[in-house]
């Protein structure tokens, strides 16, 4: 499984919350299943904002597509993922970390970490779309406290969160 476990990535504080309000225990992920999904046009057809999920939790299957298709390491010769990067740096994890950047100003660095976080919640939300899931990207959280349960230090910046789930 080529690195995949390591290589994803997901910037959404929803995951983070969740894994920390239980006992943390590794989950080993699928592969990928590259053929699912609407054709792309029919995607943005439907593509929505959710305001209600059901209570049903994600299965492993559409857990480890949807954090692949999030950011995955789709090009692993090339240390390449499915969401671009500026400068190549790879700086959304969990939450992104402007000090993966090997130039820039620190407001460079932070703008640059908000468009890597964009172009990963545009993927989520592509995703559910064609896999008939539920999602909404949201900046309304309480990013101090998020930051204070993750001892997030001075680079690493909290942007949103996408609850994800299945129709109600």
């Amino acid at each position: 499984m080529i690195k995949l476990i390591s290589r994803l990535y997901i910037v959404y504080t929803a995951l983070c919350l969740h894994l920390l309000a239980q006992e943390l225990a590794t989950i080993k992920l699928n592969p990928p299943d590259t053929q699912r999904g609407l054709p792309f046009m029919q995607t943005l057809a439907v593509k929505a904002s959710a305001t209600e999920w059901s209570e049903q939790e994600l299965s492993l299957q559409d857990l480890s597509d949807l954090l692949w298709a999030a950011n995955g390491l789709n090009r692993p010769e090339e240390n390449k993922t499915t969401a671009s990067s500026a400068m190549n740096s790879h700086d959304v994890d969990m939450i992104s970390d402007a000090d993966r950047f090997r130039a820039g100003s620190p407001e460079l660095r932070y703008e640059w970490g908000a468009l890597d976080a964009g172009i990963i919640s545009q993927n989520i939300s592509l995703f559910c779309a064609a896999t008939g899931l539920k999602t909404r990207p949201r900046a309304s959280m309480d990013k101090e406290k998020i930051t204070e349960l993750l001892k997030l230090n001075e680079s690493q910046h909290v942007f949103l969160e996408h609850p994800v789930g299945y129709a109600k």
